[in-house]
């Protein structure tokens, strides 16, 4: 029977892929989307006019040019409007008249280009999967999708693409076969959760955390916590929500929806223990309505295994069998400059530079320390500035020098203005510590300070680009791992010729 069902999988997947090459997004007239906004068209003769792409204010949309229907809010609509229309726009949306240009004015621009994405995914006739939270969102996003895309044909929003402007962009996208749309959803941002949610209204939500690494654009945690909420103002009554129980802030969130716990140290519907690590990879047992189920991942860090028994939890919720939803979590593999360890001349080098927060580098110090050291090899900290908590710097920088003395770690190196609080902060005699404010200066006092056996863990806020240190101490090894998947694999293949 197992066989048999393995079998009909195989050829659903098969008929999907097939599917996903010959269905393409729908299009619609000017005339029909003029109807939806209830406005009148500036030229009649294009009401027949199919609508390429339904963009807004961003130079990213201005490069889809032509046919396209460009909305205007946010931005210098009159200077939008003329490069819109010059790169082929059918016509644009504005509160009012701008001259030379076809305009379809309507009261509101943003709440029509609202309006419209939700015609868009309504038409797509999909179910969708939306996850939020101050860390973590990215990792659990592409875990659910590969869970996902085990059973359904899935639509999966680029990486990042979390506000309302790039969700636009991908539901224009999504093919007409889409069973499941996953999208991530940013929480620092004022109404982003709740137009998300407006637009998409996710039967399931996955809330990975609340925490303070967004703190300075919203202002308090408590407001992160309303923001997070309202990504489930959409969801149907019979849809679930997906919660960290062993997070604190989490406790802030009140829902009157049905709600899955994880876990690992607090009382949770869904449970993760007994962890053993494996070189680059992670082991755990999970426990799921009384079943107990051996999960792999090829990343470190216990933070990952919430993000992998959220990604479980939604795949039981989507109907998909266990021993599918086990594979693709073993499937995830962490993007380049995310939760990736290399092995180069006998060291260890774990990077982890896309974003940082003191809750997000206590993880990536406590998967560092589950590395072993080789003989005489020490572990070394490069850590960078964290960025978007303005006022709460004091507190946020004396947090990562506690988990920093907590941590086992011997050499301490920060890098930018505001992580000498760090450096600072760490009192410890046993630990040797440098400042720098200069990336040549770090990388030529790395390259002499470096050993074999020794594990670096290199991490920092996005803006402070620390994949750079990586790259200048191994371009090539850096350029090779930036290849799209597929060329990798053939180079690999190529070497074993």
């Amino acid at each position: 029977m197992a066989m048999v069902d393995t079998a009909l999988i195989t050829l659903r997947n098969v008929k999907y892929s097939i599917k996903k090459v010959f269905c393409r997004k729908s299009f619609y007239t000017l005339g029909e989307l003029c109807r939806l906004m209830g406005a009148w068209l500036p030229d009649k003769t294009l009401g027949n006019r199919l609508v390429s792409f339904v963009g807004c204010y961003d130079e990213f949309s201005l490069t889809y040019g032509k046919d396209c229907l460009f909305f205007l809010f946010d931005c210098d609509p009159d200077w939008y409007a003329k490069a819109a229309y010059k790169n082929g726009a059918l016509a644009v949306v504005s509160d009012r008249e701008i001259e030379g240009v076809p305009c379809i004015v309507v009261d509101d621009a943003w709440q029509t280009y609202i309006k419209v994405c939700s015609f868009y995914f309504d038409k797509a006739g999909c179910k969708s999967i939306a996850i939020t939270g101050s860390i973590g969102k990215t990792t659990t996003t592409e875990m659910i999708c590969n869970v996902a895309e085990m059973y359904f044909n899935t639509f999966c929003t680029p990486i990042n693409g979390n506000v309302v402007r790039y969700m636009g962009n991908a539901i224009q996208k999504i093919p007409r076969n889409c069973e499941q749309f996953v999208q991530e959803v940013a929480e620092n941002m004022a109404n982003n959760t709740a137009y998300c949610s407006a637009i998409i209204r996710p039967n399931i939500v996955a809330i990975t955390n609340i925490d303070k690494s967004h703190i300075g654009e919203v202002g308090s945690i408590e407001r992160v916590a309303e923001l997070v909420t309202e990504l489930t103002n959409g969801t149907p009554d019979d849809g679930l929500v997906i919660i960290n129980a062993d997070d604190t802030y989490s406790k802030l969130i009140k829902l009157n929806k049905r709600i899955v716990s994880v876990g690992i140290e607090a009382e949770a519907d869904c449970i993760a223990k007994d962890f053993v690590y494996e070189g680059k990879r992670m082991r755990f047992t999970l426990v799921y309505r009384s079943e107990q189920h051996s999960v792999m991942l090829n990343c470190l860090g216990r933070h990952n295994a919430y993000n992998a028994m959220m990604a479980f939890v939604a795949g039981v919720e989507m109907g998909i069998p266990e021993k599918l939803i086990i594979k693709g979590l073993r499937r995830y593999k962490p993007s380049s400059i995310r939760q990736c360890t290399y092995k180069i001349a006998g060291k260890t080098f774990y990077v982890d530079c896309f974003n940082a927060s003191a809750r997000s580098i206590d993880s990536a110090l406590n998967a560092t320390a589950r590395i072993e050291t080789g003989e005489a090899g020490r572990r070394i900290a490069v850590l960078g500035d964290i960025a978007e908590i303005d006022e709460h710097e004091n507190e946020v920088y004396s947090e990562v020098g506690r988990h920093v003395t907590e941590a086992d770690v011997d050499l301490l190196i920060t890098y930018g203005n505001d992580s000498r609080m760090i450096h600072d902060s760490v009192q410890l005699s046993t630990v040797e510590k440098k400042h720098f404010e200069n990336r040549s200066e770090l990388v030529a006092y790395l390259k002499k300070q470096m050993r074999r056996g020794d594990v670096v863990l290199i991490k920092g806020s996005g803006s402070m680009k620390m994949e750079k240190i990586f790259a200048d101490l191994y371009p090539v090894r850096y350029f090779f791992n930036q290849l799209p998947t597929k060329v990798k694999h053939g180079i690999w293949r190529l070497r074993t010729l």
